[in-house]
């Protein structure tokens, strides 16, 4: 009979335990949990809905449209506030677009609008073109949480890279700074070469010769 009283005390005793310690994880468990749901609060308030796919691929640019250009054009549609990050990637040489660019929207009803005027447009404001505007959705990054985690490493954020060829991120109409990389950003391959074909047509213009053969 006294073993059977000791045997409830210690049961009692572990289960009263392993109440206190179910508290601890509960406050724990609420406590990041709270911390994690402000996070993300705070980040749709300056981005939109991180989880929506929101993000586009606006394809058949004319070769002549720069980020300022499409910037203007938006605005002049009536989208300006409503999309927070723009990528036009540009050949670095020319500095002409390779006729297509990237645009998160800050919800969805921004994007099903810019879907229903964008796809199929034509009024680009330059005589003689005939691209016609396709609007599809990027496979590769949805949300702009993705988008800069991809983008603040990438090559196309070196400094040595120009500015006009870079993504930029927007809060309503106003530029904000790209947050910084995680690592070392090496310099373009493209921007390399287009450096060796600039010092190759300058050493041509001079006279000299591009290439020098030695023979032994």
């Amino acid at each position: 009979m006294g073993r059977s009283v000791d045997t409830e005390r210690r049961l009692s005793s572990q289960s009263t335990a392993a109440s206190s310690n179910d508290v601890i994880d509960d406050e724990n468990f609420w406590h990041n949990w709270s911390s994690r749901a402000k996070e993300r609060r705070l980040s749709q308030h300056q981005f939109g809905d991180i989880n929506a796919e929101t993000t586009v691929m606006l394809r058949n640019l004319p070769e002549c449209f720069t980020r300022a250009r499409l910037l203007y054009l938006l605005g002049k549609e009536g989208f300006a506030g409503r999309f927070n990050f723009l990528y036009v990637p540009l050949c670095f040489r020319e500095k002409n677009s390779l006729c297509y660019a990237f645009i998160n929207f800050v919800d969805l009803t921004s994007l099903e609008l810019f879907r229903d005027r964008f796809h199929g447009f034509r009024q680009w404001g330059i005589p003689g073109t005939e691209h016609v505007g396709e609007v599809c959705s990027c496979e590769r990054h949805q949300g702009v949480s993705s988008i800069i985690q991809y983008y603040r490493n990438n090559s196309v954020m070196h400094p040595s890279v120009p500015d006009e060829c870079k993504p930029i991120l927007l809060s309503g109409t106003q530029r904000i700074p790209f947050p910084s990389p995680l690592k070392k950003i090496k310099m373009p391959k493209k921007l390399k070469e287009s450096d060796a074909h600039l010092d190759q047509k300058l050493m041509q213009k001079e006279g000299a010769p591009a290439v020098v053969t030695f023979v032994l």
